[in-house]
């Protein structure tokens, strides 16, 4: 048990009686949502059944596959979120003035945002470490009744059933919030629609501001400058974000080296070996970018492993890479200019996390929540294009 000391609230960290009975009433709650929108035909009756396996999927992580202190935030976001439900959160920690303490302020208000929105989804009980992973599912659960108007339903089971999807989404973590408005960015990016993709990408922005900056490329590329019109402008939107970058080093530089400092500093790296990584002008950032994002794809490699898990994550991020090219080579689809501005922004936000994130663990969580929005996006995107191209032949 964990005890919070000044609100009189036990946490069951402990698996046993009670901790099965909080999660399978959570179970019962998502069943229960289940037979609602199945009788109201927001989703077929077909994929019933596997809606009911696929919630059950938290009970097989925590205190199964492994402890809950193997990723240790789960505990951190259910106090939080507890203090949030009872007004005893705190929103600024060490102050709002921007200094040495930046990074801890700005970690703990998207920590504060991402948990303000899963306090309004309902569940029966947060009262154990794997609480929110039920209202994760209830995230992904939205999310495939949202796709399912656009994309086949078979598909969307089989990106469900990505082995890293299930797992972060069965803890108490917030990576599905940062998925959850992700995927409602690049669909509506895609469908260019202005004002709601907007709103998203300002979600993402609030929930992990390293996310941001791709979808916040792709609107600027998209509804300002309208690139996909021809390759020129595609060229000159590259051009002007490499001199933007150059010349607002200043600001920029500040903000980008707290977060690749502050990472290193919590993996434990030494002081010397943290100031190293300092990045000092538009210049050196734009070649450490070009230097650490493909290696980045597809860390840890077998070497760097020291488990089976993550030797199953590197396996797992080869062939969701392969995929991901396959996707844009295949029948010449990287001639489609909305195909290549989707893979410049994804390559923008993977560059973001490949020069800020450093600890093995980290990388593959924070490389697949980036990933994954921008594949099921650039499917998306496959799929108009061929059904565009069938109804001009027909």
């Amino acid at each position: 048990m964990f005890h919070f000391e000044s609100l009189g609230i036990t946490l069951i960290t402990s698996f046993g009686i009670d901790y099965l009975l909080s999660e399978f009433a959570n179970y019962l709650f998502c069943v229960l949502l289940l037979i609602l929108v199945t009788h109201l035909k927001l989703i077929d009756k077909r994929y019933f059944l596997f809606w009911c396996f696929y919630f059950l999927t938290p009970f097989f992580f925590n205190f199964v596959l492994f402890e809950p202190g193997y990723m240790g935030d789960q505990e951190e976001y259910i106090k939080q979120l507890v203090q949030l439900k009872t007004g005893a959160f705190i929103w600024n920690p060490q102050g709002w003035v921007l200094g040495e303490d930046t990074f801890n302020l700005f970690k703990t208000m998207r920590v504060g945002i991402s948990l303000t929105f899963l306090q309004f989804i309902p569940m029966f009980s947060f009262s154990s470490v794997t609480g929110l992973a039920f209202t994760n599912k209830i995230l992904l659960f939205i999310l495939f009744i949202f796709l399912s108007k656009r994309i086949e339903p078979r598909w969307i089971i089989l990106f469900l059933l990505i082995p890293s999807l299930i797992l972060y989404t069965s803890v108490s973590l917030r990576d599905a919030v940062v998925i959850f408005f992700s995927v409602f960015s690049i669909i509506y990016l895609i469908e260019k629609k202005l004002l709601l993709s907007f709103i998203f990408i300002a979600l993402v922005f609030l929930t992990k501001i390293q996310n941001g900056p791709g979808y916040l490329f792709l609107w600027v590329v998209l509804f300002v400058f309208q690139a996909e019109k021809s390759y020129s402008r595609i060229f000159f939107c590259l051009l002007l974000l490499a001199a933007g970058v150059i010349i607002f080093w200043d600001t920029l530089g500040p903000l980008l080296n707290i977060y690749r400092l502050a990472f290193a500093a919590e993996d434990g790296f030494g002081f010397r070996d943290v100031q190293a990584l300092q990045i000092f002008s538009g210049f050196e950032l734009i070649l450490t970018s070009l230097k650490e994002t493909l290696p980045f794809l597809l860390k840890p490699f077998p070497w760097q492993t020291s488990s089976p898990l993550q030797l199953v994550v590197f396996l797992e991020t080869v062939a969701l890479t392969v995929l991901f090219f396959v996707l844009f080579f295949r029948d010449k689809f990287y001639l489609n200019k909305t195909a290549l501005i989707v893979i410049l922004g994804f390559l923008l936000s993977m560059a973001l996390h490949a020069i800020t994130v450093s600890n093995l663990g980290t990388l593959a969580r924070y490389r697949f929540i980036t990933f994954f929005p921008f594949l099921l996006g650039l499917f998306y995107l496959r799929e108009l294009t061929i059904k565009g191209n069938h109804e001009v032949k027909v």
